[in-house]
C-alpha cells in the first residue's frame, strides 16, 4: 500500500503555486499541516468548492464549526480512505482471532508502534468522524491505540486539556461518554479495557 501526493497547487494565500512531491508518512503530516484544504459541499452528487480554504486539516478542525461533515466530504481526507480501511481490518482481526487478550494487546501493540505521531493524530479525528465513529473508535479504545499521541498535535486547546485529565493518575472517567470524547482507554491499556482487548 502506498500513498502520495504529487501535484501543482494554488500557493493560496502567497499566491505562489506549490509543487508537493511527498510519499508515504510525509502525506500525513502534509494533509495535517500544510496542504491547502479546500471545502466542498455537494449539489446534486457533485462536489462544490465553498469559499473556505484553510492550510491543513489542523486548522480546519480549529475554525471550522462543520468540521467532520467537511472531514468526511474532503477530497484531501479521500486519499486516506484506503489507509484507514486497511487499518481497521487489520485491528478487527486481531479482536477476533482466539488469541488471550494480551496476546490482542501484544499485537495490537506491534501495529501501533509502526505508526507516526501525523498518522496517529489523523487516526485520532478519522474515528471521531462519521467514517470511524460506529466501528473503529472502540477498537482504538479497546487497544489503546492513542497510548503514544502527542496532546500538541491536536487541533483544539480543550482536547488537549482534556487529555492530558486523562493521563493524570487517579483520573475517574464519568459516566455516559458523548461518543465525540474517547474514553482514558483509548490513551492507557489497563487489564480490562474491554470487548476482549
Amino acid at each position: 500500500m502506498s500513498i502520495e501526493i504529487d501535484e501543482d497547487i494554488d500557493g493560496g494565500i502567497s499566491a505562489i503555486p506549490q509543487i508537493y512531491k511527498l510519499t508515504g508518512r510525509e502525506v500525513f503530516e502534509a494533509l495535517y499541516t500544510m496542504y491547502i484544504v479546500k471545502v466542498y459541499y455537494t449539489v446534486e452528487g457533485d462536489y462544490v468548492p465553498k469559499a473556505e480554504e484553510y492550510v491543513g486539516l489542523k486548522e480546519m478542525l480549529q475554525k471550522d464549526g462543520e468540521a467532520f461533515k467537511h472531514y468526511v466530504e474532503n477530497k484531501s481526507v479521500g486519499r486516506l480512505d484506503h489507509y484507514f480501511r486497511h487499518l481497521y481490518h487489520i485491528f478487527k482481526y486481531i479482536s477476533e482471532t482466539g488469541f488471550t487478550d494480551k496476546e490482542k494487546y501484544r499485537y495490537a501493540s506491534i501495529v501501533r508502534s509502526n505508526l507516526s505521531q501525523h498518522e496517529l493524530v489523523l487516526l485520532y479525528y478519522n474515528c471521531l468522524s462519521p467514517n470511524g465513529l460506529e466501528k473503529f473508535k472502540p477498537l482504538v479504545e479497546d487497544y489503546a491505540l492513542l497510548n503514544n499521541l502527542r496532546a500538541n498535535l491536536l487541533a483544539k486547546e480543550e482536547e488537549r486539556r482534556l487529555y492530558k485529565q486523562k493521563m493524570l493518575d487517579g483520573y475517574t472517567e464519568r459516566q455516559n461518554l458523548p461518543q465525540s470524547e474517547y474514553s482514558v482507554r483509548a490513551f492507557r491499556y489497563s487489564e480490562n479495557n474491554g470487548n476482549g482487548a
